[in-house]
């Protein structure tokens, strides 16, 4: 059944704003992993040109449905394989996406694709590793209780990963002090390796608890 924008909410969704915020401004944006198309919907009603970018025929299909006639560009590709030209866009996102590819690959990628001056804003999910992550998994409880007790959540069609491959130890995503390149805080951006042409965010969800809805 299909179900308005403005009426859905899941954890995802939850991050819609802090992704559309990162990138205002930009003139190009590209959504890796777009899903159904939100979040490209939502940063397109900024000005952006805006291209989102899938393997999921089903999910491209919807994202299409769901869009004016070139509003939004939809390509239902492998983004690690699509020829892209370097320094395409001056904003990238990424929500919930990064774990369905090999990690170190996409990054690298979306640093080539990035304009000087631009944002790549990613939220990411990661698997908890015991007992280091209790901290956060306890946190990422209370928080998903509160949002589950008076919301429902809207389940979105596109392909799940559960669990991610990668614990955060493993993806450098545990807390730690700011990056010195580009003064990211919380989340490593992995230093200058990853601080090239443009500014980077990288971003832990607090909220990773729910499951299968990546």
């Amino acid at each position: 059944m299909y179900v308005p924008d403005a009426e859905r909410w899941n954890h995802n969704i939850e991050y819609h704003p802090l992704l559309a915020e990162a990138v205002t401004g930009a003139k190009d944006v590209l959504d890796v992993g777009c899903g159904e198309g939100m979040l490209a919907r939502r940063i397109r009603l900024g000005g952006a040109a805006v291209t989102g970018i899938d393997p999921d025929a089903r999910s491209i299909e919807l994202a299409r449905d769901q869009s004016g006639p070139d509003e939004i560009t939809y390509l239902q590709a492998d983004f690690l394989e699509y020829p892209f030209e370097p320094e395409s866009f001056d904003g990238i996102v990424s929500i919930a996406a990064l774990h369905h590819m090999d990690t170190v690959k996409a990054l690298t990628r979306m640093r080539e694709l990035l304009r000087p001056g631009g944002t790549l804003a990613v939220v990411g999910m990661a698997r908890n590793d015991f007992p280091a992550d209790l901290s956060w998994e306890a946190a990422a409880l209370l928080t998903s209780f509160k949002d589950r007790l008076f919301r429902s959540q809207w389940a979105h069609p596109s392909p799940v990963v559960w669990p991610p491959p990668q614990t955060y130890a493993r993806r450098g995503g545990r807390p730690r002090k700011s990056c010195r390149a580009c003064a990211t805080d919380a989340t490593s951006c992995g230093g200058s390796r990853w601080c090239g042409p443009g500014r980077i965010r990288l971003r832990r969800r607090v909220s990773d608890r729910q499951r299968g809805m990546s």
